[in-house]
């Protein structure tokens, strides 16, 4: 299914352009993911304000954004890890951060982690199911929203993965 979505999110279909709550996207996938956590002993620390301006675009599409941020932080942390979920807004944009304590990512592989297919060298990611798909994705539905992605990372300290989307402008 993660294939579709991207072909979809790549094919530049239309995409909705609502107002929407970020802070809200990330409590229900927070919420969705709580058993995946749960099962790793991995505990969420949340600093996401009620007071967030909405972002402008497509709920169904920014929560699959959230989601996989949120998703690869759980299933890349070791057992008893936290994962850090920050927010905040400036300048006509609000960014979220999603941080770990996880295997980490090495410098040149940091801006490769976004290409189609790739995962990274390290034999704990290798040993880990996933298809390389889900941060291709994400990077697209930023990008389609008018937003950006960053990614920074320690090898065996963790990754912090960064992005940026315009609000709503009265």
């Amino acid at each position: 299914a993660e294939l579709v979505d991207l072909a979809w999110v790549e094919a530049g279909m239309p995409l909705r352009r609502n107002p929407v709550a970020l802070q809200r996207v990330i409590e229900s996938v927070i919420a969705e993911l709580k058993p995946m956590a749960k099962a790793k002993d991995t505990m969420f620390v949340v600093s996401v304000p009620q007071t967030l301006p909405p972002v402008m675009g497509d709920e169904d599409r920014i929560r699959m954004l959230v989601f996989e941020l949120i998703h690869n932080s759980v299933h890349y942390s070791g057992v008893g890890q936290s994962v850090a979920i920050h927010a905040w807004s400036e300048g006509g944009a609000v960014s979220c951060s999603v941080t770990d304590r996880g295997i980490g990512i090495a410098e040149h592989e940091l801006e490769l982690v976004f290409d189609r297919l790739y995962r990274a060298r390290d034999t704990r990611v290798q040993a880990l199911p996933g298809g390389g798909i889900g941060l291709t994705m994400a990077r697209c539905i930023v990008h389609r929203h008018g937003g950006s992605i960053s990614a920074t990372s320690q090898p065996d300290r963790g990754s912090t993965f960064t992005f940026k989307l315009p609000t709503v402008q009265t």
